[in-house]
């Protein structure tokens, strides 16, 4: 099969990203209108607690095997190496919700979510081989779908059984479905493991970095998570993640934009025009903060009847906290565009200091502000760590243009003292 063009991948892929966010925030919506809101702080705490353990798991693998195009290593060994980690995944959540002290209910919820999670992973590998042969169409079609049959599989088990554990399970159920039915049965490679321990261990030591950047990226966006948890129990945590999911719409935009802006961006930084690089990326900033500016401005007006709507009267109660959580995805976004123009200046090592420090801030933002001021300061410590991050990345971005911008001015300078040099001696 020819690979799609390029915006024609290009446009399946946001499609099928936009209509998976709507999907997800479609979940929590089920939950919250049928059940109450410690059904959706269990359904919230399940993914805070699964989703940083697979994300380093995961090892950002699809990343390297979407990039190797020599083919340096199978298929078959991408397999067997994500195999083996989420495996080990699983059993890392299923062992430490044993020793955390979760009640019964949450603990099934948690290892209902991570037993999900497991098979997603597995499929992120079979559309890594896709995005390598350029079928983003066949990936969008697939995701859309898992999307739309989870949506109808958590609203059907839980309208039936009233139970958060069995929703989730049948959502785990439709994930491994699409995986056995549809990802292995009709993939272009063939869909068996290989045992490489060699390979496993040179993937590894390469993506080791990316994933434990990717573990603390999900970590400091799901630390207000566990301090609510804690703090304010499982009804508050329920509103509270309810409300963050309307930033997905926000968080979309700005994955599509950066995922535009990033080849444009590295070819001007590799460029003798530097004064392009920071002026496309403030640009690409100010253009992903609208969707944020433009909810805080919606619910500012007339939130009260939008998330009774939506959610139910308890959520309608705080309008407050959704428009502060609009306003830190504004700028998160801002801070994941300069998140892109890391990526683009190929500064890959300094992002993993960057993302301690900020998860720092928002461990010692969530302990400070939540117990005082509850769910407001929950978001205002969403606020203060965008800022932390935003900051973080741009000063990282100014030593990397100022650090080529001098060894640009040297190379020019070695290259006029050769060319003397060879005068003089002729």
């Amino acid at each position: 099969m020819p690979p799609r063009r390029f915006f024609s991948n290009s446009a399946w892929s946001v499609a099928g990203s936009a209509i998976y966010a709507v999907c997800q925030w479609a979940m929590v919506a089920i939950l919250a209108k049928a059940g109450s809101t410690a059904v959706v702080g269990q359904f919230a705490m399940g993914l805070a607690v699964a989703a940083p353990v697979f994300l380093f798991a995961n090892l950002q693998i699809r990343a390297l095997q979407t990039t190797d195009i020599a083919e340096e290593h199978s298929f078959g060994e991408y397999l067997g190496l994500r195999l083996l980690t989420s495996g080990a995944a699983l059993l890392i959540v299923t062992g430490f919700v044993f020793v955390a002290g979760y009640d019964a209910a949450l603990r099934r919820v948690i290892v209902a979510v991570a037993l999900a999670k497991a098979f997603e992973a597995v499929s992120d590998v079979f559309h890594g081989d896709l995005q390598r042969r350029e079928r983003m169409d066949s990936v969008a079609r697939y995701v859309i779908g898992k999307g739309v049959l989870s949506v109808a599989a958590i609203g059907l088990a839980f309208r039936l059984t009233g139970s958060v554990e069995i929703a989730v399970m049948a959502m785990a159920a439709v994930f491994a479905g699409v995986l056995l039915l549809g990802e292995a049965r009709f993939a272009l490679a063939p869909a068996r493991p290989v045992w490489n321990r060699a390979a496993f261990g040179r993937l590894c030591v390469t993506a080791l970095p990316l994933g434990f950047v990717m573990m603390m990226i999900s970590v400091t966006a799901n630390m207000p998570r566990y301090f609510v948890e804690g703090s304010l129990g499982a009804k508050s945590l329920g509103i509270f993640a309810a409300l963050s999911y309307l930033g997905i719409a926000a968080t979309t935009v700005v994955n599509a934009v950066g995922l535009a802006a990033t080849p444009r961006l590295a070819r001007l930084f590799l460029a003798e025009d530097r004064a392009a690089f920071p002026r496309v990326l403030l640009r690409s900033c100010l253009l992903s903060t609208v969707p944020g500016i433009a909810g805080v401005i919606l619910l500012a007006a007339g939130g009260g009847p939008l998330l009774r709507v939506l959610y139910g009267p308890a959520y309608a109660a705080r309008v407050d906290v959704a428009i502060w959580v609009m306003a830190a995805a504004s700028i998160t976004c801002a801070a994941c565009v300069l998140g892109y123009g890391l990526t683009a200046a190929r500064c890959f090592r300094q992002q993993v200091p960057l993302f301690i420090g900020v998860a720092g801030v928002a461990a010692m933002a969530s302990a400070t502000l939540i117990p005082r001021y509850g769910l407001a300061g929950a978001a205002a410590g969403q606020i203060v760590t965008a800022l932390a991050q935003l900051a973080g990345s741009a000063i990282i971005l100014l030593f990397a243009v100022r650090r080529s911008a001098s060894a640009q001015v040297y190379g020019a300078a070695s290259g006029n003292t050769e060319q003397t040099a060879a005068g003089l001696a002729a």
